[in-house]
């Protein structure tokens, strides 16, 4: 499911040795219990035959601070002086879905938005998208400068073709930033509250929330006031749903 996808998107998967596949079958034969982290994994997993009843989903944990640092106030209106701020963090590839992203902004030249890119680029970049003034690429960043990337966006865009959690979601809720991300990774986002699930992963869909959301500040800082770390999400949770597996053998799902 997943080697397709990405075909599809143009960024093939490398071809994989069969032994790997024959060990992990092997694996997932024995295993009493298969654990994977979202239920696009899982969902990935019965596609490929495994029991559902044999697949449990536990979230991956974040730790992070009980209250969001303060954010700078949104103005009453994104102009092009005062944009909607955008932020890609992570791997730059058609894997996380930055030609999503691109895509959505070529389709909204005129829309007050900020778009900043930061990871290793390992595409190229379209000369549309290097050429539009709103769209910053700024390469890696050493870990320590992430919570000043997200201090300095309105949104994290996560528009990802599959990933097994996207752990990425869980830091920017930590930093009070809301996040719009595709439906094809753990489920973190309250749809409506703390940011938005993509109903289709298109650049069309993309654009239509982006529309949205840049012509109504309101709304983006009310999903901003209720981003925050959820308690599915800590590190007592996840000792308690491990804690709850039935004994036996656990390996884990491909994740995706």
């Amino acid at each position: 499911m997943v080697a397709d996808i990405y075909a599809a998107a143009g960024d093939p998967l490398e071809p994989i040795p069969a032994t790997y596949w024959d060990h992990w079958q092997r694996e997932v034969d024995l295993a009493d219990t298969i654990l994977v982290n979202s239920d696009w994994s899982r969902q990935g997993l019965i596609a490929e035959g495994v029991p559902a009843e044999r697949i449990t989903v536990v979230p991956l944990a974040f730790e992070g601070a009980a209250t969001p640092p303060a954010r700078a106030p949104l103005p009453d209106r994104f102009t092009a002086d005062h944009p909607l701020r955008l932020l890609f963090l992570g791997q730059v590839t058609r894997r996380k879905g930055i030609d999503i992203a691109l895509d959505a902004m070529a389709a909204l030249p005129d829309a007050p938005l900020r778009l900043d890119v930061v990871g290793p680029v390992q595409i190229t970049i379209p000369d549309t998208a290097r050429a539009d003034p709103r769209i910053v690429f700024h390469g890696s960043r050493p870990r320590h400068e992430t919570p000043a990337a997200y201090a300095g966006a309105d949104l994290f865009v996560f528009p990802t073709r599959s990933d097994g959690f996207g752990l990425t979601q869980l830091e920017a809720l930590a930093q009070g930033l809301p996040v719009i991300a595709s439906d094809r990774c753990g489920t973190v986002v309250r749809c409506g509250t703390d940011g938005v699930i993509l109903p289709d992963l298109t650049p069309a869909a993309l654009a239509d929330t982006l529309s949205a959301l840049s012509a109504d500040p309101a709304r983006v800082r009310r999903m901003m006031q209720a981003a925050r770390l959820d308690t599915r999400f800590d590190l007592d949770t996840l000792g308690q749903s491990l804690a709850a597996l039935t004994p036996g053998a656990v390996t884990t799902g491909h994740p995706g």
